[in-house]
């Protein structure tokens, strides 16, 4: 087998054992660093002098291509943040990011985020969680952390960063004798009448009155509106859910860097019908006399939000 040897970046021509004339142009290199050729086979030598002279002067004509570097080596600490911003924060209500940046920077990162993505072993997370479980943690913000991991490797793996999702085979570790199926507890009729005897003293009555007789979440209750709430027909149109969130700025106000905001309703239940009954009707109805009285008393500095309760 012959060869012709030229200098770096004017190609090369060998015969192959079958007679062919190979040549093979060195151009650039590929995203993960190794070299990468164009290469062609001919029957007739002086054709493949022709080709790799014509490929040459292409070259040539072309602008400089800026051939990629290599990419960086992500370590674990990396992924996450790249996961929280590019597939959580988009995606999620701001609560549900929050209680991910949470777990993320002060359960995953401080022990796991200096490992390389690609060399991250389930004994490092099966030894993280148990030791979260001993330091007093309790079964539920392990559990918590686990799932955590696991969503942000699972979109590691669709996006080729890693082959496995080494968090599947993860024991969730548990204290012994705490079980999950603790009774819950509840107020019974006989609790509650004594409750609402009491908090008719306050001047808020109405708020516990609505929690107790429709179920609502305190979220829920706090973005209720006037517009929400059919008294004739009897029904609450459930909308929106009040929900106090990190300022994304940091923004400090009164002491605290965190805002309420108000969002769409449960999914699950989004724009749910709620039934009112006739005890809950005439507490509204009184309720609003009492906001009619208070609006006229503030005169021009009354701010009218339309929410139900308001202080």
């Amino acid at each position: 087998m012959s060869r012709e040897r030229n200098r770096k970046g004017e190609g090369s021509i060998y015969q192959r054992k079958d007679g062919y004339w190979i040549v093979q142009i060195y151009i650039g290199k590929k995203a993960n660093g190794k070299h990468d050729y164009k290469r062609k086979s001919f029957k007739d030598y002086d054709d493949a002098v022709a080709w790799k002279a014509t490929v040459l002067a292409d070259q040539q004509l072309q602008p400089n291509i800026t051939i990629p570097e290599p990419p960086k080596e992500l370590s674990f600490s990396d992924w996450l943040a790249l996961w929280l911003r590019d597939h959580v924060k988009p995606n999620v209500r701001p609560r549900t990011w929050e209680n991910h940046s949470y777990i993320v920077n002060n359960h995953l990162k401080p022990t796991l985020g200096h490992c390389s993505l690609t060399a991250l072993e389930t004994s490092q997370l099966q030894t993280l969680l148990n030791d979260k479980l001993q330091s007093g943690l309790s079964n539920r913000m392990v559990e918590l952390i686990l799932i955590t991991a696991r969503s942000a490797l699972r979109k590691a793996v669709e996006e080729g960063h890693v082959t496995v999702n080494i968090a599947d085979t993860v024991h969730k570790p548990r204290k012994e004798g705490d079980s999950t199926n603790t009774d819950m507890a509840y107020i019974s009729p006989t609790e509650m009448a004594t409750f609402l005897a009491i908090a008719k003293e306050d001047r808020l009555c109405i708020a516990f009155q609505l929690l107790l007789g429709t179920g609502l979440r305190v979220g829920e209750l706090l973005a209720l509106r006037w517009d929400d709430v059919d008294l004739d027909k009897k029904i609450i149109d459930l909308r929106l859910s009040a929900v106090r969130v990190r300022n994304d700025d940091e923004t400090v106000v009164n002491g605290n860097n965190y805002k309420v905001i108000l969002q769409e309703a449960n999914r699950k239940d989004h724009q749910r019908q709620i039934p009112l009954n006739s005890h809950l009707i005439k507490a509204l109805q009184r309720w609003k006399v009492y906001q009619d009285y208070d609006r006229q008393l503030a005169g021009e500095q009354y701010v009218d939000s339309g929410f139900v309760v308001t202080t």
